[in-house]
């Protein structure tokens, strides 16, 4: 630490001196704590020589200073009277000995005012401060902080009295803009604080719907876990369990279901979950939907199960070629396609789909599978008793069509 100085006269402290020799003050302060003002008030008034040692208050009363060593007389030359005196008496300013004796009372006054103007500023200062804070708060600084993923930031900034729910310029609340980026941490605090996880996004729908959207499981989860309905319906009514299924995103149904949503609910259409993921060939979407409590038995407004629609859906990839003339028994996506259908069929034999369901105009999953020529299908439906067919003529006729595929293996 540097060399202190008198906080009245600016005088340097000498050793561990308590009391300062010139004025007798007993504050310390830095040097570059000394007002300039000051300064000038001690250059104008005190000579070269005490400013170059610094007074002394003798018992008279008049200042003394020690003086220096004249740095042009050579080492060598014998010292004079005058500079090896210990001291002598010099008048403390051009007006004699009373003014000089009224320098240090001089600057008491100027170091006070000086003091209370730096009390003035500080206090200035602070109400910048406050009046900053506030605005600060109230141009959305928290969806920023969250945006960047700044927990520090966040935790301050609730601290300070920022509402959670305060949206930013572009309407998105603190919650949205840290899910929308990933962060998982700083959405848990802002729900912790307060923030509303069914509160609505930019657009109008809500968070979860978004999450849900976006196949984000994490972010379900934490609006989920916050107290967000599992239940909530998008824009055109359909609940979001039934747009997740249709989707094929399996941690979002599970995550969903796990809260509360309904397996069996239905759509604007009249799909339950299990249809809209048999129809995609979604076989672990169909098996988590089963293991919480879907009924394998229920049907469209038309009179279609799960089990047939798994079958109609080998026929999607087929039409979205033909549509495009890419019709290729080869193609990575029609063979992921009917691939999945027949593990979702699988799946649905398995918890008891029955083989023998008719839909509209009595026809049953077999018979749409022999029409679309589906080999794997047909033996798979064949090996769950598909083979022992109802009453009805189509149906002895798509037997006896399946008995054909089956030889020409």
């Amino acid at each position: 630490m540097g060399t202190l100085v008198c906080r009245d006269c600016g005088h340097p402290r000498e050793a561990a001196a308590r009391r300062c020799p010139r004025c007798g003050c007993e504050g310390w302060i830095a040097p570059q704590f000394w007002s300039a003002d000051q300064r000038k008030t001690t250059s104008a008034s005190t000579p070269a020589a005490e400013r170059a040692t610094g007074p002394l208050v003798g018992q008279s009363g008049r200042v003394t200073v020690a003086e220096p060593v004249n740095s042009r007389r050579e080492a060598n030359a014998p010292a004079t009277p005058s500079e090896t005196q210990p001291g002598r008496a010099v008048q403390a300013g051009a007006g004699g000995g009373e003014e000089g004796a009224n320098a240090p009372a001089s600057g008491r006054t100027s170091s006070r005012v000086a003091r209370l103007a730096a009390g003035a500023a500080a206090v200035g200062m602070l109400l910048a401060v406050a009046g900053g804070t506030a605005l600060y708060l109230r141009k959305g600084s928290l969806a920023e902080a969250a945006t960047t993923g700044n927990a520090t930031k966040v935790r301050w900034l609730l601290a300070l009295g920022a509402d959670p729910n305060l949206r930013g310029p572009d309407g998105a609340t603190p919650l949205g803009q840290s899910l929308a980026h990933g962060h998982l941490g700083v959405a848990r605090l802002l729900v912790k604080r307060g923030a509303d996880p069914n509160a609505a996004g930019p657009t109008g729908e809500a968070l979860l719907c978004e999450a849900v959207r976006s196949g984000r499981v994490e972010a379900v989860e934490v609006l989920l876990e916050g107290g967000a309905r599992p239940d909530t319906k998008e824009a055109d009514g359909s609940p979001l369990v039934v747009s997740a299924a249709g989707a094929g995103r399996t941690g979002v149904v599970q995550a969903l279901l796990e809260h509360g949503a309904d397996p069996n609910v239905s759509g604007p259409d009249g799909t339950s979950p299990l249809m809209k993921a048999a129809i995609i060939g979604a076989a672990d979407t169909v098996q988590t939907l089963l293991a919480h409590g879907a009924r394998v038995d229920a049907r469209t407004r038309e009179g279609y199960t799960a089990l047939h629609l798994a079958v109609r859906g080998l026929l999607m990839g087929g039409l979205m070629h033909e549509q495009i003339a890419l019709v290729d028994p080869h193609d990575e996506f029609w063979k992921r396609q009917r691939e999945g259908c027949r593990k979702a069929a699988r799946v649905l034999l398995e918890h008891g789909a029955d083989p023998f369901c008719r839909g509209p105009q009595g026809t049953t999953p077999l018979r749409e599978a022999t029409v679309i020529g589906d080999r794997e299908m047909v033996a798979l439906l064949r090996a769950h008793g598909a083979k022992r067919v109802a009453s009805s003529e189509g149906n002895r006729t798509a037997a006896a069509a399946a008995d054909a595929i089956e030889a020409l293996r």
